[in-house]
């Protein structure tokens, strides 16, 4: 079957006054499943002439025909997907999300997107550090196959390859072409290389140019005849999967109802645990924060004088000064500081509001507590001095 149809097709580039033809005349027609070597020299036109067939640049003059064909619309092939010899990589983002990318813009869900990307890298060898490594720390030959990965993860209608095991190693090389090879079962590849050894093994198709003319087409596998065979050896994954586990689940119903049930049942039991578990710890820690006594230490400040010709010794107790008490939270400002009021007590009186109070007792609040404090007990008004 017909894909697409090259009539005529001539390209050149027009500098410094000096025209230079790159195609000329070329007449060619792809099917819609096969593998196509384009073959020639560097400079022969050979990626020019994939250029124009991928819609990436324009013929001079000539045309092309993408079939179905509807003389209306004109309308083209838009399934490509491309294999760069330059790559054409996202840098800065990693292999695998380079692979993704290709999913989400089809509009498959992120979650996907991931597996299958994960999977068809790991086809092509890459573990997981180089799976979710930046691409510009890749070398060449891993660029290459992140490029690959790429374009055969969407089942597009044609593949287009510019010499896609350039910087690959013959390990490599080898998974690269089978890749290719099995896509060709079901698409269109037409690759741009100039390593004759490839041709044997996995041309169906050989095309020759030199200096922008066609001087060799040879056909050396009639795929058009093989299509059919093809799609019978080729088993599709998303064909016999939901078959078999339908079966396997109304075969045993009864028995997987009841696995169903018993594993929902334990589910939610388990999440009901966990909730419990958490509220019955918070409780505990409230409970015990309102019943909490926090210790205190007092600090005071001491000077001590010796009696002469005496084992007594004097020492006069008193408040520290503020620039003391200052630099001593700098040096611990993990503790609470209070000031204490009890040098009222015993050998003073004190006076609020023009009357005097006698067995007063001053107890400390504590500014870290003020949520558990009994408002009760604190007294309203200003504060006795």
């Amino acid at each position: 079957m017909k894909l697409i149809e090259l009539s005529h097709i001539y390209k050149s580039y027009s500098s410094k006054n000096k025209k230079e033809e790159v195609l000329n005349d070329i007449n060619l027609s792809f099917p819609n499943v096969g593998m196509v070597f384009i073959l020639g020299k560097s400079g022969c036109g050979k990626s020019t002439l994939l250029n124009i067939i991928g819609g990436l640049d324009k013929p001079s003059k000539g045309s092309i025909k993408f079939y179905p064909y509807n003389k209306k619309s004109k309308s083209k092939l838009t399934q490509i997907s491309f294999i760069f010899q330059n790559y054409h990589l996202l840098e800065d983002e990693t292999s695998l999300f380079n692979v993704m990318l290709a999913l989400l813009i089809k509009g498959e869900s992120y979650s996907k997107a991931k597996e299958k990307a994960k999977n068809l890298l790991i086809s092509f060898g890459f573990d997981d550090g180089l799976i979710n490594k930046k691409v510009s720390l890749l070398s060449g030959g891993e660029k290459e196959r992140v490029a690959i990965a790429r374009a055969l993860i969407v089942e597009h209608k044609v593949i287009l390859a510019d010499e896609p095991t350039g910087a690959l190693d013959n390990v490599n090389s080898f998974k690269t072409m089978e890749a290719l090879k099995e896509a060709s079962n079901e698409r269109l590849v037409i690759v741009v290389t100039h390593n004759e050894s490839l041709i044997d093994k996995y041309a169906d198709r050989v095309i020759r140019i030199s200096d922008g003319q066609i001087i060799e087409d040879k056909t050396i596998k009639n795929f058009e005849i093989n299509i059919e065979e093809r799609n019978k050896k080729t088993i599709k994954y998303d064909d016999w999967t939901p078959k078999i586990v339908s079966h396997n689940f109304k075969k045993r119903f009864f028995r997987n109802l009841i696995s169903i049930i018993s594993t929902s049942f334990c589910l939610v039991f388990t999440l009901l645990m966990i909730g419990f578990n958490s509220n019955y710890k918070s409780a505990i820690s409230n409970v015990s924060k309102r019943h909490l006594d926090y210790g205190f230490s007092r600090i005071s400040k001491e000077e001590k004088k010796e009696i002469e010709n005496s084992s007594l010794s004097l020492i006069k107790t008193s408040r520290p000064e503020i620039e003391e008490m200052e630099q001593l939270i700098d040096a611990f400002p993990e503790f609470n500081y209070e000031a204490s009021y009890d040098y009222f007590l015993n050998d003073h009186s004190v006076n609020f509001e023009r009357e005097n109070i006698d067995e007063l007792t001053f107890s400390f609040v504590y500014d870290f507590n003020k949520k558990y404090l009994d408002k009760n007990l604190l007294i309203e008004g200003n504060f006795p001095r």
